[in-house]
């Protein structure tokens, strides 16, 4: 009985005690930042390449057919975004042209939770321009 009390009333020690409790948590928390840092990076680039993808739709102009406008989308998400993603889906609605596309990112960490990859999406809505513009610089 002397023994143990003896040890919960010792105070030497504590400190490695107390940071291997509070390493594992720590460490959760390191890895879920780095895939979240992860995720918003591929969020970005997929956002740009949607963007970029929905501007060459809108550019063909109104007289552009539906497998036209998926493979000029398809062509520039495979050349702008670099991850594995999806084919791109491209809706034509008047002079309104819609591109969503998603991509599956794999945890570098979240497997240690049960969620070993994550579903990113991404949309971009353009409008068909029918003005044109001529610029001139004059110096």
């Amino acid at each position: 009985m002397e023994t143990l009390k003896t040890f919960i009333e010792d105070r030497e020690g504590n400190f490695a005690m107390l940071a291997s409790i509070v390493s594992v948590p720590i460490l959760f928390a390191v890895g879920l930042s780095i895939d979240y840092a992860n995720i918003s990076r591929v969020k970005s680039e997929l956002q740009q390449a949607i963007d970029s993808a929905a501007l060459a739709v809108a550019r063909e102009g109104d007289q552009i057919t539906q497998a036209q406008a998926n493979a000029i989308a398809a062509n520039f998400m495979r050349e702008n975004f670099h991850s594995p993603h999806d084919a791109p889906i491209v809706t034509i609605s008047g002079s309104d042209v819609l591109v969503h596309a998603n991509a599956v990112l794999p945890m570098n960490f979240g497997g240690l939770f049960g969620v070993p990859t994550t579903t990113i999406s991404a949309d971009a809505t353009t409008t068909i321009s029918y003005a044109n513009y001529e610029i001139a610089l004059a110096l």
